[in-house]
């Protein structure tokens, strides 16, 4: 695993997820330090049951630039920087999370 290139301070990010077989996708915001931390508070999230499906597929994973105004992907580097956890599997730049 390589070393996290972590803020200084809080950086602004939402993940859009689909629960279960809904239509319509969903998105969550996290205040953290790294985009893999975002990924881990959303698998803390799911598996503790604030999110009521039996599976969820992450689409984006989004950090805020505040001085652009815009959204960034940072999917792969949250990837590449997340710790084993169980019950997640990886398909074509999406995530899948099952309990």
């Amino acid at each position: 695993m390589k070393k996290k290139k972590k803020h200084l301070a809080p950086m602004q990010y939402r993940i859009k997820y689909r629960a279960g077989s809904w239509a319509v996708k969903s998105t969550r915001y996290y205040n953290v330090l790294h985009s893999s931390e975002a990924l881990e508070d959303i698998y803390h999230t799911f598996h503790s049951g604030k999110i009521h499906a039996k599976k969820i597929t992450i689409y984006k994973i989004e950090e805020y630039n505040r001085f652009t105004d815009k959204w960034i992907n940072r999917t792969e580097e949250a990837l590449e920087n997340i710790e084993n956890l169980d019950d997640m599997k990886i398909d074509s730049n999406k995530v899948i999370m099952h309990r």
